[in-house]
C-alpha cells in the first residue's frame, strides 16, 4: 500500500517537529510494520512562493521527477537540502 498526502508548511523546522515529534513520532515507528518500505522516495520538498498554493498535480509531478531523476534545486529530500545549507 502506499498512501500519498500533500502538505504546506511554513518552513522545514516545523515540518520537522510536527513529524518527529509526540504521536506522529509514535506512529512513525512503527510504519514499516504497517506498510512496505519502497524503493520509491519517502516524499519530496520544494520552495513554494508567497501567495502561491501548490496543487496536487505540483507535487506528484516533482515526486515522480525525483523517483526517476533524482534530486535537483526544486525537488528536495531533508536530507539533500541539510547538504545545501
Amino acid at each position: 500500500m502506499h498512501i500519498a498526502t500533500l502538505s504546506l508548511w511554513e518552513d522545514v523546522a516545523t515540518a520537522r517537529q510536527v513529524v518527529y515529534d509526540g504521536l506522529h513520532r509514535d506512529a512513525l515507528r512503527l510504519r514499516y510494520d504497517w506498510f512496505l518500505k519502497g524503493a520509491w522516495p519517502g516524499y519530496v520538498l520544494w520552495e513554494v512562493a508567497d501567495g502561491v498554493t501548490p496543487t496536487w498535480a505540483d507535487g506528484v509531478t516533482r515526486y515522480e521527477a525525483l523517483d526517476a531523476e533524482g534530486e535537483s534545486r526544486d525537488r528536495l529530500t531533508s536530507a539533500s537540502r541539510a547538504r545545501r545549507a
